[in-house]
């Protein structure tokens, strides 16, 4: 398994300089939906040009998670086993559980307000949660 050069508290900036020499990163403008792609073949994580920082953080880290993995893919529209995982590993790389307890309190555990103070997707966030509900 491949080491993911980046972690949760850095800016978009950082962690495209993180990656730099470990794994190609290449901002393209990809089809509606798709924020972000791994192609094992080529060895290339390339990421939707079109949306914001944080956005991309997210979609930078869960594609870095199949990066390390070598996942190959899964059928379109299919949430295969390799895609679970790399939801649920990129919410974990991205969250910090203290911060996500502290997010739950003062947004009295509302999804996109946590998601604002966390710097993250509304998905990273319930992504997060299940993994947090699966703990339980």
């Amino acid at each position: 398994m491949r080491r993911i050069p980046v972690h949760g508290s850095m800016d978009w900036e950082r962690m495209l300089e993180a990656c730099d020499g470990v794994v190609r990163v290449v901002e393209v403008r990809l089809p509606d939906g798709v924020c972000g792609l791994y192609d094992e073949t080529s060895g290339l994580v390339l990421v939707d040009s079109g949306m914001r920082d944080w956005q991309k953080r997210c979609a930078l880290v869960h594609e870095l998670v199949h990066w390390s993995y070598g996942d190959r893919g899964c059928s379109p529209g299919v949430v295969c086993r390799e895609e679970a995982r790399a939801r649920r590993e990129a919410a974990c790389l991205l969250v910090d559980e203290a911060a996500y307890a502290s997010a739950e309190a003062s947004t009295g555990g509302k999804v996109f307000p946590m998601a604002c103070e966390l710097d993250v997707t509304v998905q990273v966030v319930l992504d997060f949660q299940r993994v947090l509900a699966s703990r339980r």
